[in-house]
């Protein structure tokens, strides 16, 4: 599954917030529920158990995000099962 932070969740987003940084907001948007992002593990907030270790990339941009540094829209992967289930709710 394709994650797409865009230049709004950046815009939108807040620093050092796991639940609302622009990547939360993008795997919130994308799962269609509130998302936790964290450098170790990000996972939707929907009574699920399951995690997915955080991509070096995206720690990369969190790191730079919350820096103050600039940061551009990307997209990563996070693997299907989470999409599973999110069609399972």
């Amino acid at each position: 599954m394709k994650i797409e932070v865009t230049a709004d969740d950046i815009k939108n987003g807040d620093k050092r917030t796991c639940v609302s940084c622009p990547v939360a907001l993008a795997l919130g948007r994308a799962l269609g529920s509130y998302a936790f992002a964290g450098p170790i593990s990000l996972f939707p907030y929907s009574g699920s158990t399951l995690r997915i270790d955080t991509p070096d990339e995206v720690i990369q941009f969190m790191t730079n995000f919350d820096a103050g540094l600039p940061v551009q829209p990307f997209s990563f992967t996070i693997p299907d099962a989470l999409l599973e289930n999110k069609e399972a709710r």
